[in-house]
C-alpha cells in the first residue's frame, strides 16, 4: 500500500485538488443569489446602468436620428451617347423636409464594368449601353444616401 501511495500519491493529490477546485468554481458556492465563484466575485464588478437620455444633446440626437435619409431621384431624362450631362441634369435629391440638396455622382460603371471618368463635374458617355451610377446626397444634419442607378443610354 506504501508503495502505491508513493507511485501515485501526487496524482491522486493534484486529482483531488482538481476536483475541489471544480466544485468550488461550479458548484454550489452561493453569495446573495449568485451560485458558483464566478459569479460571486463578478458581482462586484457589476456596472449600474447610467441613464443617457436626460443630457442635453440627447433629444437632438434622437431627433436626427429618426429624421429621414435624403431621398435620391433619377430624372428619367433620354440619354443619348456623346452628349455631355451636368450631374444636376440627371439626378435630384431632397431631405426630410422637402428642400433641394446637391447631388455627387462618384462612380459610373458602363456595362462592361469599366470606369467613366467625369470631368469638372460633367458625364459624357461614349458607348451605348445600361450605365450604374453610384450617386451620393448629404443633407444639413450630415444624413447621408448613397443609391445605384442603372441609366440606359441609347445611340442617336
Amino acid at each position: 500500500m506504501r508503495e502505491v501511495f508513493r507511485e501515485y500519491g501526487g496524482t491522486v493529490i493534484a486529482v483531488l485538488i482538481g476536483v475541489l477546485l471544480f466544485l468550488l468554481i461550479f458548484g454550489n458556492l452561493s453569495w446573495k443569489g449568485n451560485k458558483g465563484i464566478i459569479a460571486v466575485l463578478g458581482q462586484g464588478a457589476k456596472i449600474e446602468e447610467k441613464d443617457f437620455s436626460e443630457y442635453a444633446d440627447s433629444k437632438k440626437i434622437i431627433q436626427i436620428m429618426e429624421k429621414k435619409r435624403p431621398v435620391i431621384t433619377y430624372k428619367n431624362i433620354p440619354v443619348y451617347t456623346k452628349n455631355v450631362f451636368e450631374e444636376d441634369a440627371l439626378f435630384t435629391a431632397e431631405d426630410a423636409e422637402g428642400n433641394l440638396l446637391e447631388t455627387e455622382v462618384f462612380k459610373i460603371e458602363d456595362s462592361v464594368g469599366s470606369e467613366v471618368v467625369k470631368a469638372d463635374g460633367k458625364i459624357c458617355f461614349e458607348k451605348q449601353g445600361i450605365y450604374r451610377c453610384w450617386v451620393k446626397a448629404v443633407d444639413a444634419d450630415c444624413g447621408v444616401t448613397e443609391q445605384v442607378f442603372s441609366i440606359p443610354v441609347r445611340c442617336r
